[in-house]
């Protein structure tokens, strides 16, 4: 420990453990615990079991090669230093210092608190379809597989598999999908398109997403003859098993669509509302045991009045152009309310701490009880084209924000805690147009900016 205030932070959060173990009468382990912390010797399962409470998920936290213990203590000197005051430190990572320059490079992400691959790649000019492919672990940039032939295009990654589009065949109009494990990169499966059909009549699109251990691949098919749409959703697990399929008799999309709720997993479809001719429905579909568990169409009235469905953070709303509620419910059945309902709305700029508070940042910066009331309203917006915002949460116990104006060179990164109170801050510079960040397993703060050839790593126990 490097100090008092470390050892008191370490030993009250091991403490909390042993009640939680002794709740759930894990006696054994509770053991293991109050021996290791008399002996100063820890089981590793108490520091991942930690680390999955600040947020990070488990893959991320198996994947490092850095200690648990050091990590975690990282952290908590982190935290230490953000409640005292502290500004942060930052410095540079350039990947053509490190990995060496003529080659691009591309990120790809899964969550705030995973570090994204990075594929490097030959320049444009240069006739390769190899690859590099590189994880971040703190100071390391840690080479995981090399000379990759046919890196997936439209990747998606979760950590632990990337799914995406094999462009390495002639025939540009059935491209297989392609499944590959991170542990050694294998092929898991490989998927061509069946449903696709050579008719010049009939057009389709196709989509891929990948959720938790679920593959889902829709196909819209456009009949020009007849003039019908039906949509098929194939649904596989991460590990090559097809569980089933869905078929709707209208054009539908899953937008936002997924929701787990106490191990059960969600789907929820909207029927396209460009079709006036036709009804808009919205379906949820229980995945794990692929169900229909709730179907509902849209009113004639509340077509006659342009609503629409709306989706996101596993509640279906029926609004109006101006987003004005009419009526919501969740997609797992549990009760809501409106406040709540309302926070919710906008949940593509916001992230929720465990107890259920929230944050907001669709306009102005806004900390939300889990009852869905206003706790405070902070001094920073973002207004298009002129103000921009991006924010998050630290180690479920802060709130940061990253704000800047239009065409200014300067950005200012602000802590607060989760009542409000503002704690630290210190200035960045702004690097492009657009703000990627994650937490690494160290508990600092990563920023890649889309024009940037470097990352900014931001420490929070002020160390440069």
């Amino acid at each position: 420990m490097a100090n008092s205030a470390d050892r008191v932070f370490h030993t009250l959060e091991l403490a909390q453990q042993i009640v939680f173990e002794l709740e759930l009468k894990e006696f054994f382990r509770a053991l293991l615990i109050t021996k290791g912390l008399w002996e100063s010797r820890v089981p590793n399962h108490v520091w991942e079991e930690q680390l999955m409470r600040l947020g990070y998920p488990l893959h991320t936290i198996r994947q490092t090669r850095h200690s648990l213990e050091s990590c975690y203590m990282s952290i908590s000197k982190a935290a230490d230093a953000i409640s005292h005051g502290v500004s942060p430190g930052s410095n540079l990572m350039r990947l053509e210092d490190e990995l060496g320059g003529n080659h691009t490079y591309e990120y790809h992400y899964d969550g705030d608190m995973a570090t994204p691959l990075i594929i490097q790649s030959s320049q444009p000019d240069k006739v390769s379809d190899k690859c590099n492919i590189f994880a971040i672990d703190v100071e390391d940039l840690r080479l995981l597989f090399t000379d990759v032939e046919n890196f997936p295009r439209d990747v998606v990654f979760n950590g632990t598999v990337i799914l995406g589009v094999d462009c390495s065949l002639d025939d540009r109009d059935s491209l297989p999908v392609v499944l590959y494990s991170l542990d050694d990169w294998s092929l898991i499966i490989k998927l061509t398109s069946p449903r696709l059909s050579n008719d010049e009549n009939i057009s389709w699109l196709r989509d891929c997403q990948l959720y938790s251990n679920f593959l889902v691949i829709s196909y819209v098919m456009f009949n020009k003859t007849d003039n019908t749409t039906q949509t098929w959703f194939d649904v596989w697990d991460v590990q090559g098993t097809k569980r089933g399929e869905i078929i709707i008799p209208e054009q539908g999309f899953a937008d936002d669509p997924f929701q787990s709720n106490d191990g059960s997993h969600y789907m929820t479809i909207l029927g396209d509302l460009w079709f006036e001719n036709l009804p808009r429905t919205v379906q949820t579909w229980d995945l794990d045991r692929m169900e229909l568990t709730y179907e509902c169409t849209i009113s004639q009235e509340y077509m006659v009045e342009n609503h629409c469905f709306h989706t996101t953070n596993g509640i279906v709303y029926i609004c109006d152009d101006s987003a004005e509620i009419s009526e919501y419910w969740a997609v797992d059945g549990r009760p809501i309310s409106r406040k709540v309902a309302e926070m919710e709305f906008n949940s593509d700029y916001s992230r929720k701490f465990s107890d259920g508070s929230r944050i907001v940042w669709e306009k102005w910066l806004t900390l939300y009880a889990k009852e869905g009331d206003v706790v405070q309203r902070f001094k920073v917006k973002q207004v298009l084209g002129q103000y921009y915002l991006e924010a998050g949460i630290l180690f479920d116990r802060f709130i940061f924000c990253i704000s800047w104006r239009e065409k200014s060179k300067h950005a200012t990164l602000m802590v607060y805690s989760k009542t409000g109170e503002k704690l630290t801050w210190t200035r960045l510079d702004v690097r492009g147009y657009f703000l990627r960040w994650f937490i690494d397993i160290a508990g600092r703060l990563v920023l890649i900016w889309d024009t940037s050839p470097c990352m900014e790593i931001v420490d929070f126990r002020g160390l440069l």
